[in-house]
């Protein structure tokens, strides 16, 4: 069995788990220290939990948010917002000790021999970039712990069966369209023994396998903009609603399937084919909202901001890359020293192992 990495996208990570313990983080509370014992415990479960279910794990790194340096890139006129500025935090809630109790969590992560990344205006999905990358051209497996679809364009696949995948238990497991169904033997190269509890569980429950082609992703966050990071869509649609008033709204990735086979773009030509594809929206009554210049620099814009590319990504950011071997076994080893809990004895009774 190749060796396998799990990189964690651990600021999602613990956003994803902050929601059940946010009542102790409130501001103006005397004392904070349940609730970082309890984020830290519910962080190390869930990693302890992955490392039990994909058994093929011999590694993990974690990466994290830095900045952006995509901020810094100068927007086009037709932009009224901000990259990612549509995202806010709980004002209620003292972000200082979620943020300080998560900063302690990965020194330990550190101290027991894993990797943690993370550089000034560098974002975790720069990190995953980088790491895949690395560690797939060094011929590992690199299996992408995280809920962001963006990441889904980072699969990879070589004929050797090496691979980059993206997990999310309810999404499954996403694999470049190249991977050969019938040489992966699924279930059985992520988990093993077979007849495991944990292998029956998966594949009742969680572990839907699904084939993608990557590139995809990024021509149609290029087109139709990505809500979530405030990437807007270069074009928009004119619907008629049922009381016959004229409204936008905002492109699909199916909306424009129509021009993709009238020009057969793929990626290999799209940005060659970027005035081509504008005339062919601009001739389409249904479609307004910019004109030629607006959405030939909104094109460019969006490219760096939705590419997870290394031609792309500064270099500089990743002059601190460091990898190590580690064993997997520490994490645990060192169960308890990661959730860093004075009550052990009742700790040992929720062991995750």
């Amino acid at each position: 069995m190749s060796k396998c990495t799990l990189v964690v996208d651990g600021n999602w990570l613990l956003r994803s788990r902050i929601f059940t313990c946010e009542d102790k983080f409130l501001a103006g509370l005397d004392d904070y220290t349940p609730g970082r014992q309890m984020i830290q415990r519910l962080l190390s479960q869930s990693l302890v939990g992955m490392v039990n279910y994909l058994r093929c794990l011999d590694d993990v790194i974690i990466v994290r948010d830095g900045g952006s340096w995509r901020k810094k890139i100068e927007k086009p006129a037709a932009y009224k917002t901000d990259y990612k500025s549509n995202r806010t935090l709980n004002e209620e809630v003292n972000w200082d000790q979620i943020w300080g109790a998560f900063d302690d969590w990965c020194e330990r992560c550190k101290s027991i021999g894993m990797t943690v990344s993370n550089s000034k205006n560098a974002e975790g999905d720069d990190w995953i970039t980088y790491w895949s990358n690395r560690l797939f051209n060094d011929g590992r497996d690199v299996i992408i712990w995280s809920t962001d679809k963006d990441l889904w364009q980072l699969v990879k696949y070589r004929a050797d069966g090496t691979f980059v995948a993206c997990f999310e238990k309810t999404s499954g497991i996403v694999f470049h369209k190249k991977a050969d169904k019938s040489n992966l033997s699924q279930f059985d190269f992520i988990l093993e023994p077979e007849d495991s509890a944990n292998m029956i569980w998966l594949k009742n429950n969680i572990l839907e396998i699904k084939y993608i082609e990557p590139t995809n992703i990024i021509m149609d966050k290029v087109i139709c903009g990505d809500a979530g990071d405030n990437v807007l869509s270069i074009v928009t649609q004119l619907t008629t609603t049922k009381t016959g008033k004229t409204i936008k709204r905002k492109v699909t990735p199916k909306d424009w399937e129509e021009c993709k086979f009238a020009l057969n773009i793929t990626y290999d030509n799209f940005i060659k084919q970027k005035e081509n594809i504008i005339s062919f929206l601009l001739t389409k009554k249904r479609y307004a909202g910019y004109n030629r210049c607006d959405m030939s620099d909104m094109f460019d814009f969006n490219i760096k901001m939705v590419t997870l590319s290394m031609d792309i990504i500064p270099e500089e950011l990743f002059e601190s890359a460091e990898w190590k071997s580690f064993d997997i076994q520490n994490i645990k080893n060192n169960y308890m020293l990661l959730c860093k809990d004075d009550d052990t004895a009742s700790l040992v009774e929720k062991l995750p192992f």
